[in-house]
């Protein structure tokens, strides 16, 4: 069995979620503050409820949404687990759904917490209808490890009752196994010097607390043992240590990196030993205070263990995302109403083919789309250098930056395979953030759209605008001759012999934008990079005149929705 879905209603800062999960591993990713802890914490709340876990999460008043005119009285959560095995199916009979269509099986539990007068009141139910118990057989067959994004390694694994490290050894003894060991550490430590040394400290304390208690005081006399001689504790007083050396480390004396990679392998040494019939990894920012090639490592073993138990991952990481599978993220945004949307890849609108280039293709810059509240999908990196500083050329409101608007180069034309993460007519199929395409037209001189521009323009719907050159970028920079001092003086940077040989007189200049565009061509991107730089003092002194090509500034107000 597998959390198929959950529905979230008036939790903290979400008004309602649907989000759809897949069997094995879930990447949910997106913005701070969108949401993506109150799904973790969602999980923690009704996973933990009912059974022998330890609980550190509860819902208080605070966790009421607050919507501008009013505060909910009521917390509602959803979930739908799919069966898939006949054992499952006979566990959970009474509480099963079934689908007529596709005769599927699911278990449903429905969780409910209202407030009132300063009480909150938890209502708790399995299957179709209100009012349907559960039997503590249920929560009992479910059972999760959570991994905060603030963890402290040493604290969960310090030699106390109930640490991770214990709870595996715990998992891993088996029956009548556990008394023989304790008989074996016993017979090791009876010797005549261990009991000599212990008599010496258990004398001298002795002798002490008989004069600071009452005569005849049972209690006046401790004896010592060195370890406790029952399995439970001897599992918990165990510790973690690492090579160095000929000697070895405490965890104290390691760093944070390598500790949380000790706590997560010992938490998945819990998990693998479980036998509850569902299982899950909840983990928060695994990439804290891990190096790109240390989250590759990590994360590639975290896939290839996933088929064991559920895995739910947040992640503001676009080395991780670049890393995982297309199908496995969830990207999270939020609608203006508070309302989450949730789009797993794995159901949008990407065909196949979309989905082969783009695994090729997402390295950890253009990632950096799904974390974005807004793209710009360019052709090359002339186009993305620029697009920021004329962005601020506009004006401060316009900035990408400070927008969180990411500008992406997919380094050619093949727009069609990020395209249909915005335009699909079913907008649940989209991402949820607007995006533009800004392209050539690389027209004839009769003015006449190329196929390539043609094809281009038919993806503009929904979410996605579509922005074409009359010309190319470069024609269009040198059109308005507010831009012809700064884009010579980039132009004589870019190439300082030809420019003084053919244009550095009173009377020679670029007569055409073509003739400029042709003078740059065999330098693009280093010209880009000489006129962002001088554009940017410019902007800095407050002395530039410079006018941004309007299809690029329309580009840029569509993400922005100005």
């Amino acid at each position: 069995m597998y959390l198929e879905k959950l529905n979230i209603i008036n939790f903290r800062g979400i008004k309602e979620a649907n989000i759809n999960f897949n069997k094995n591993i879930n990447i949910l990713i997106g913005s701070n503050n969108i949401g993506k802890s109150a799904i973790i914490d969602t999980l923690r709340l009704v996973f933990s409820y009912g059974t022998n876990q330890k609980r550190d999460i509860y819902i208080n008043e605070s966790d009421f949404h607050i919507s501008s005119s009013s505060v909910s009285n009521t917390i509602e959560f959803h979930l739908k687990f799919k069966i898939e095995d006949p054992l499952e199916a006979g566990m959970f009979y009474d509480l099963l759904s079934i689908d007529t269509t596709t005769k599927e099986q699911s278990l449903k539990l429905h969780f409910k917490y209202t407030l009132v007068n300063d009480k909150i009141k938890l209502s708790v139910w399995g299957g179709e209808n209100e009012g349907h118990s559960i039997s503590t057989e249920v929560f009992d067959s479910i059972y999760f490890v959570y991994l905060g994004a603030l963890r402290d390694v040493e604290k969960h694994m310090k030699p106390i009752r109930g640490n991770k490290l214990g709870g595996l050894y715990k998992q891993l003894v088996s029956t009548g196994e556990d008394k023989k060991l304790v008989e074996e550490l016993k017979k090791a430590i009876d010797t005549p010097d261990w009991k000599a040394f212990i008599k010496k400290g258990e004398e001298k304390i002795n002798e002490h607390l008989k004069h600071t208690t009452f005569i005849n005081d049972p209690k006046q006399e401790v004896s010592i043992s060195p370890i406790p001689f029952e399995f439970e504790k001897i599992a918990d007083s165990m510790t973690a240590r690492i090579p160095f050396g000929s000697d070895t480390l405490e965890l104290y004396q390691n760093g944070l990196g390598y500790n949380n990679l000790i706590y997560t392998a010992t938490v998945l040494g819990d998990l693998d030993s479980r036998t509850e019939y569902y299982k899950s990894l909840l983990i928060e920012e695994p990439e804290a205070h891990l190096h790109p090639q240390l989250q590759n490592v990590l994360f590639s073993y975290l896939k290839s263990y996933a088929s064991n138990f559920q895995t739910f991952i947040t992640s503001h990481s676009p080395t991780i995302t670049a890393k995982t599978d297309l199908d496995s993220l969830i990207v999270i945004n939020k609608s203006t109403d508070s309302t989450l949307k949730s789009l797993s890849l794995i159901e949008s609108g990407l065909e196949p083919k979309h989905k082969k280039y783009l695994s090729k293709f997402l390295d950890v810059t253009k990632s950096q789309l799904f974390f974005a509240k807004g793209v710009i999908l360019v052709e090359g990196i002339s186009e993305a250098l620029l697009l920021p500083v004329f962005a601020k050329a506009m004006g401060d409101e316009y900035d990408l930056e400070k927008n969180a608007i990411e500008v992406v180069n997919i380094n050619g034309v093949a727009f069609s395979h990020f395209a249909y993460l915005f335009n699909n007519e079913d907008s649940s199929k989209n991402i949820g953030v607007r995006a533009s395409i800004l392209t050539d037209s690389d027209s004839d001189k009769k003015g006449g759209d190329t196929s390539r521009a043609n094809r281009a323009k038919e993806l503009e719907n929904k979410d996605l605008k579509v922005e074409v050159s009359d010309i190319t970028f470069e024609n269009e920079l040198y059109k308005p001759s507010n831009n012809h001092d700064i884009l010579k003086s980039a132009a004589k940077e870019l190439h300082p012999i030809s420019y003084k040989r053919d244009y550095e007189t009173p009377d020679k200049t670029f007569a055409t934008s073509e003739e400029f565009k042709d003078f740059v061509a065999d330098g693009k991107s280093e010209f880009a990079h000489i006129l962002s730089i001088s554009l940017s003092e410019e902007l800095e002194k407050g002395t530039s005149t410079f006018e941004v090509p309007d299809y690029i500034q329309e580009a840029i107000k569509w993400v922005l929705d100005k």
